[in-house]
């Protein structure tokens, strides 16, 4: 049974990769795609945090299916991180990590954010400076 518990099609490494390839098509689409009526409104805007909360819930049940989490308690905490991701990642972290696992984890977190919106500001910048297609 524990075997079964483990296999989980995606990998954590694979759900991270998932994260950061769909935060960057979101943002994308948010920033260069679709015209401001569109990203301004409700609906878009729900979408969008949705979109970003089913990224963090795919990983924290890889994560947690790869540690040998039974399935209840992966639902669980897969469901809150769709409703409540602000709160249920720090206690996530900690709960699998400890204190310290989780200031790593966290400072690993922080500095793949810089990295990546050090890329998002560079294609705003290239697509401003008329390299590459032209924002509608």
């Amino acid at each position: 049974m524990e075997a079964e518990e483990r296999d989980f099609p995606v990998r954590p490494g694979q759900a991270a990769w998932i994260f950061w390839v769909g935060l960057f098509l979101l943002g994308t689409v948010d920033g260069y795609l679709l015209p401001e009526t569109v990203t301004e409104a409700a609906w878009f805007v729900i979408a969008f945090k949705t979109s970003v909360n089913a990224l963090v819930a795919l990983w924290i049940t890889a994560d947690a299916r790869s540690r040998g989490w039974n399935s209840e308690r992966v639902v669980f905490y897969g469901v809150f991180a769709m409703m409540l991701t602000e709160v249920v990642i720090p206690v996530y972290l900690v709960k699998t990590r400890g204190w310290k696992g989780a200031g790593r984890s966290a400072l690993r977190f922080i500095g793949y954010l810089i990295l990546f919106l050090a890329v998002m500001i560079a294609l705003d910048a290239g697509l401003e400076t008329g390299f590459g297609p032209k924002p509608q």
